[in-house]
């Protein structure tokens, strides 16, 4: 056989070894990880029970009867449609966030690269340790604790931790 014949079957046999080894490799991920991403819905359970005053407790039991026999999804609320719970629960501008929220990171979870800021309202380290999320031991890399920590600095301070963008939020 010639070389360079040689070669070409060589290389189309390692080649075609690689596809097969992705393949299974790829077929062998998959059944490994579909109870994980794909699982079992779970169903709930309630025993009656009643606090006898009619409180939180009593309310919760009575949710989860109305929910008995159901699948339960659980699904966390998407950060943007948090921060407009949080914010209008708390009576803010909604609208005004989401500016600060825009400028600062665009909505990216992401390290500013010339200080400490981080997240979507671009925390500081410092300006963290002001929180009282933070003395609870939560820290702002976690993306809703980071909208909470901004309510807080809001509450708390106004602007002002967002100073230094107001000339792209502040209409």
């Amino acid at each position: 056989m010639h070389p360079v014949m040689r070669t070409m079957f060589v290389s189309l046999a390692i080649g075609s070894m690689g596809v097969l080894g992705s393949m299974f490799y790829y077929i062998g991920i998959a059944e490994a990880t579909r109870p994980i991403l794909d699982p079992e819905p779970v169903t709930t359970s309630v025993t009656t029970v009643d606090d006898g005053e009619g409180g939180v407790f009593s309310d919760l039991v009575n949710d989860l009867r109305r929910q008995e026999g159901l699948p339960m999804q659980l699904s966390p609320t998407p950060p943007r449609e948090y921060l407009r719970r949080q914010v209008e629960a708390k009576g803010y501008d909604v609208d005004l966030f989401n500016r600060i929220v825009f400028c600062e990171s665009k909505w990216r979870m992401v390290p500013n690269k010339q200080s400490t800021a981080f997240g979507y309202f671009q925390i500081l380290d410092g300006t963290e340790k002001l929180t009282p999320q933070y003395r609870a031991g939560l820290r702002k890399t976690d993306p809703y604790v980071n909208i909470d920590m901004a309510i807080s600095l809001y509450e708390k301070y106004g602007t002002i931790p967002w100073t230094e963008s107001q000339g792209c939020w502040d209409r």
